[in-house]
């Protein structure tokens, strides 16, 4: 049995006296490992509705561009609000934007007294809200009158479809209308046919769209 040699005290089974004495030899206990704290990684959640939105844009612009049509009315999200909010705006700003510069590139001098004049009559907020009105509630007969078609042919096709539907086949037109807005300003002609292009290409995505939400073999019009 071993003794402490500092106070005289019997060793404890550690061989480590209470005060403070070790016994040459002893392993020093090592402290049990202390458990780590978990990490937890919260992934923040998905944005479906954005990501839709993206997708519909990308679609737009790739060989397919009917794909973007599908890609929005598939989706059950209200990925239209942000497509009719994007085309609506877009209009408003054709309508406050294209008649002016059409008017100036086609008459010249006279032409940018004549616009001043509409817009001491007409002032450009005014064109613009008036544009978006009218772009608005044509939206929205459009997709009501859409909806009709399908219940018509009794097609189990819900009206949020119908908005998706709706609001990706006119963003070729807005297309259109942001490019007929840079060129109103110095060649009218241009301005003008990108506009007439641009609404029948709305009308074909429109047209394919129905289509292809409705699985229509013949066209849903006139069949």
């Amino acid at each position: 049995m071993a003794y402490c040699a500092k106070c005289g005290t019997e060793m404890p089974a550690t061989n480590i006296c209470s005060c403070g004495f070790v016994l040459p030899g002893t392993q020093p206990i090592q402290p049990p490992p202390q458990p780590q704290p978990e990490v937890i990684y919260v992934q923040a959640p998905p944005n479906p509705i954005f990501d839709i939105f993206l997708l519909t844009i990308k679609k737009l612009f790739s060989t397919k561009p009917q794909e973007a049509v599908s890609a929005a009315s598939n989706s059950n999200t209200h990925v239209w609000a942000l497509l009719a909010a994007l085309n609506i705006v877009i209009v408003g700003f054709s309508v406050m934007a294209i008649p002016t510069g059409i008017i100036k590139s086609s008459l010249g001098m006279f032409g940018g007294f004549m616009s001043s004049a509409i817009n001491e009559i007409l002032p450009f907020g005014m064109l613009f809200g008036c544009g978006i009105a009218v772009a608005a509630i044509s939206f929205f007969l459009m997709s009501g009158s859409i909806r009709i078609l399908f219940a018509a042919h009794k097609l189990d096709v819900t009206f949020l479809q119908v908005l998706n539907l709706a609001a990706a086949s006119y963003l070729i037109s807005s297309v259109a209308a942001v490019a007929a807005i840079l060129f109103s300003l110095f060649f009218a002609q241009l301005s003008i046919l990108l506009v007439v292009i641009g609404a029948i290409g709305g009308v074909i995505m429109l047209y394919v769209g129905i289509q292809k939400t409705a699985s229509f073999t013949s066209s849903p019009v006139w069949s």
